[in-house]
């Protein structure tokens, strides 16, 4: 209705509404194009990016130690997983053989990517992760938690600094020590 009676002053003087040249409708059609396939093509680049990356990022050891304990696989699992850390979580590890794990959500966390183009870069190989999981122990009882273990990566590539869910006396893992040295 609100059209309508703006319309009609138009139609009692007999003046036109105003239209844009011919030229510049289409130029503003064909920016809008544009800047929409540009935006399209850069959540194109970041989920090949992504996808790219999560074989060798710092969450494929925990989806790869996942795996292997459930596939009952110790050896594999114990691959993933610091050298110097394998002796210590080995009984663990073996403990846990058989269980199933399903990843419900996975957050990592590591330095920006603006922090490392400026070149602060000191806590780039290593990494925090966050998963959330349903488990369902060998005995059939299912349970649902939320663990953080440290990753880091060395000139193999990524591995687990301790394996997850293993009891510890130390307090949660962190990216660095304090902010403060950051600056």
């Amino acid at each position: 209705m609100l059209a309508h009676l703006r319309a009609l002053p138009l139609a009692v003087t007999g003046a036109t509404a105003r239209r844009p040249p011919p030229g510049r409708a289409g130029r503003s059609l064909l920016l809008v194009a544009g800047l929409w396939l540009v935006g399209a093509l850069c959540v194109l680049a970041g989920a090949v990016s992504d996808f790219r990356g999560r074989a060798s990022g710092p969450e494929a050891p925990l989806r790869t130690y996942l795996a292997a304990v459930t596939a009952e696989d110790l050896d594999a699992a114990l691959a993933e997983l610091l050298p110097e850390a394998r002796p210590a979580a080995a009984d663990f590890v073996a403990e846990q053989l058989g269980n199933e794990y399903a990843i419900l959500g996975l957050g990592t966390r590591q330095p920006s990517l603006l922090d490392r183009l400026r070149g602060r870069t000191a806590g780039a190989e290593r990494a925090l992760l966050t998963v959330q999981l349903d488990i369902t122990l060998v005995t059939g009882e299912t349970w649902r938690t939320t663990t953080t273990v440290a990753a880091r990566r060395t000139a193999d590539g990524w591995y687990l600094e301790r394996a997850p869910l293993q009891p510890t006396s130390d307090p949660p893992p962190r990216l660095s020590a304090s902010r403060a040295s950051e600056g």
